[in-house]
């Protein structure tokens, strides 16, 4: 029996920081932050997300939903979802589209009677 086989092998090098977070995400958000114009937003958009985990740790699940960046893994991308959501907000909208239809928008009063503001722009056909 001949027990001699060939393989053919593929090696690809995949760094992955000594220091911080190593997601695709944090890397592109680094990456974009060397560019002109974007550091502002980009250590804005780290701070921002940073600060939001270490106070949602001590507020009650009526305050703060429990659900929103409860996973590592989505406070890793955050950073970068808020940066996006910096540069460009439209963008943004689209997404959340079945996030907002998931409110009970009709418990909420207030929110009604300013929409009911609106009635006499509607035109009838």
């Amino acid at each position: 029996m001949d027990w001699s086989y060939e393989y053919e092998r593929h090696y690809f090098f995949l760094s992955l920081p000594l220091e911080g977070d190593g997601a695709l995400e944090t890397f592109l958000l680094n990456a974009m932050e060397h560019e002109t114009g974007n550091i502002f937003f980009s250590q804005q958009s780290k701070h921002f997300v940073k600060e939001i985990i270490e106070k949602k740790k001590k507020l009650p699940a009526e305050e703060c939903n429990p659900k929103y960046l409860a996973k590592r893994r989505a406070q890793i991308k955050a950073p970068l979802a808020v940066f996006f959501a910096l540069a460009w907000p439209d963008r943004a909208f689209a997404d959340a589209k079945a996030l907002l239809q998931a409110i009970p928008w009709a418990k909420y009063e207030r929110i009604q009677i300013s929409f009911r503001a609106f009635e006499i722009l509607k035109t009838e056909h």
